[in-house]
């Protein structure tokens, strides 16, 4: 007996039970044959059909009545769903985020891709799609971390992710930190169990503090570890960290940064000329030391003088806006807001690079409950673009 063509099928479907259930087989045909474009187009058909919209004229959502158009609408969102997923599942990841990226649904994205196994010839779909894609950034940079190493690592800190939003760019940096962390502490013990003059001294493994202070030669004359650009661009990243454990390992890779050679002491900018002697310094601030030795006046005095320095040369104002970030993340949310209307206050954003690390003046009135203090400033200056935000700010926080 001879086997009916799909288009038999379909015929004979759709005369014995009825056109959706014989669409419903094709469906499943397309499903079965990996042919999920055609599945997309098909789904369409199928939900015009059930809307009562005609197939042979595509009307806009906007061009129909309220409540079918929602319906049309919605049902759109159900196939890409439905495609995406198959996609996704079956590998081609960038076409199935294709279908899901209209839905907007990140989450099942992250899920799908969380069951697929990393292999060469799918790993920089997957890069691409965490990362430039904005699925799932974390995942990625850590598959750029395992999988390219620390190099590709921090190019993609500075380009692909270097306009992500500060929480995204934070926990991108622990990650590296953290890799930098072990890839230095891994070339220290390598050297030393490499060396017969240290045979048979033990040493604290995977500890940089420990190894530093077991072993004071490790940084004499030009000895270093690591590349040490990498080193630098690590540390520079470091500034913006939150978490403590992740601040207290990049404290670390500072202290031995600075033991290196000077031919390996890169210069920054203002606020951090020295990179890794002025990085340590906000750093060890930033993880709660010197509290009482008054290191952390010190450091805020040293930013404060080279904010002024900044503004009056007419220069970027880098420190200014560090500076800003600092007081916020110490709590002085007084100073924070001063600084900020000092320094901050009506320049051009183009001459802030940083301009994303010091908080708005309307997210410090609003943190500090200090609305009316700063309202009077913008009264003085006659910012009244500025007022107009700080007291619609006011409103929401006293109506929560």
């Amino acid at each position: 007996m001879l086997m009916m063509t799909p288009f038999e099928i379909f015929e004979e479907t759709s005369r014995s039970k009825g056109l959706f259930q014989a669409i419903d087989g094709l469906c499943a045909n397309f499903v079965e044959q990996k042919r999920y474009h055609e599945l997309f187009e098909l789904r369409k058909v199928q939900l015009r059909l059930h809307l009562g919209l005609p197939v042979e004229k595509w009307q806009s959502i906007e061009e129909l009545p309220a409540k079918q158009g929602q319906a049309l609408e919605q049902g759109l969102l159900g196939i890409c769903r439905e495609v995406g997923s198959m996609l996704m599942r079956d590998g081609d990841f960038i076409s199935g985020w294709s279908y899901l990226e209209p839905v907007g649904d990140k989450q099942l994205a992250r899920e799908l891709l969380g069951s697929v196994d990393v292999t060469n010839e799918n790993v920089e779909a997957l890069v691409h799609l965490c990362i430039t894609r904005g699925v799932d950034p974390a995942r990625g940079y850590q598959l750029v971390l395992d999988r390219f190493g620390t190099c590709a690592a921090i190019t993609a800190l500075e380009t692909q992710l270097g306009n992500a939003p500060l929480d995204i760019r934070r926990e991108t940096t622990g990650k590296l930190v953290r890799h930098v962390y072990q890839e230095l502490c891994r070339n220290i013990e390598r050297t030393l169990n490499d060396d017969a003059e240290q045979a048979g001294r033990s040493y604290p493994t995977g500890h940089l503090a420990g190894l530093m202070d077991s072993h004071k030669d490790l940084t004499t004359g030009l000895a270093h570890h690591m590349d040490t650009t990498h080193l630098a661009s690590t540390i520079r990243f470091s500034r913006i960290l939150c978490d403590p454990q992740a601040v207290a390992l990049a404290i670390e890779l500072a202290i031995y940064g600075t033991g290196l050679h000077n031919d390996f002491q890169y210069r920054g900018t203002a606020p951090f000329a020295a990179t890794y002697f002025d990085t340590l310094e906000f750093l060890r601030v930033l993880g709660g030391a010197g509290r009482e030795s008054g290191e952390v006046d010190a450091v805020i005095e040293r930013m404060r003088t080279s904010a002024s320095e900044q503004r009056n040369a007419l220069k970027i104002l880098d420190s200014a806006a560090w500076l800003v970030y600092l007081l916020d993340r110490l709590g002085r949310g007084k100073e924070a807001i001063d600084a900020w209307l000092e320094y901050l206050h009506e320049v051009d954003d183009k001459s802030v690079i940083n301009e994303d690390i010091a908080p708005s003046l309307q997210q410090l009135s609003s943190r500090y409950r200090l609305h009316d203090r700063v309202a009077r400033t913008l009264i003085e200056r006659g910012d009244l673009l500025g007022y107009a935000t700080v007291m619609s700010s006011r409103e929401q926080s006293a109506n929560r």
